[in-house]
């Protein structure tokens, strides 16, 4: 029911963690804690990342403004193989609904750089964000 107001210069922008049971298992400040070892991606898993992004896409049309995914991840303590294929299946699903997209975030427990070195880090986050 919101509407939107009428501002050429206005984009749309949503935040995606779902499935949150999945995005932010072991993170600290998760309340209560999400425990590990959830794995990546179920049948409900990807209807609950597809829901959302098809909602957006929906609202985006019909009010005529581009629609931006600002925020997505998963945190650390995600095991590295099922982070990978999140990450990318993530991209893959934004993109194709024709949205770009931010990734939250650069250096920290969901980032890619190693704050440290200021380096890659070399877990692949960077090739499933990036690459072909």
């Amino acid at each position: 029911d919101f509407v939107v107001p009428p501002d050429a210069n206005l984009v749309l922008t949503v935040h995606h963690y779902d499935p949150y049971a999945f995005t932010h298992q072991g993170a600290p400040w998760a309340k209560p804690a999400l425990p590990t070892g959830v794995p990546c991606c179920s049948p409900q898993q990807l209807a609950d990342i597809r829901g959302p992004l098809d909602l957006a896409r929906r609202f985006g049309q019909r009010t005529g403004y581009p629609v931006w995914v600002g925020e997505f991840g998963a945190y650390e303590a995600v095991a590295e193989a099922d982070r990978l294929r999140y990450t990318r299946l993530m991209r893959d699903e934004i993109e194709a609904r024709g949205m770009p997209w931010a990734y939250w975030e650069l250096a920290g427990g969901f980032g890619f750089v190693d704050p440290a070195t200021g380096s890659l880090r070399t877990n692949g986050l960077a090739q499933a964000l990036f690459g072909p």
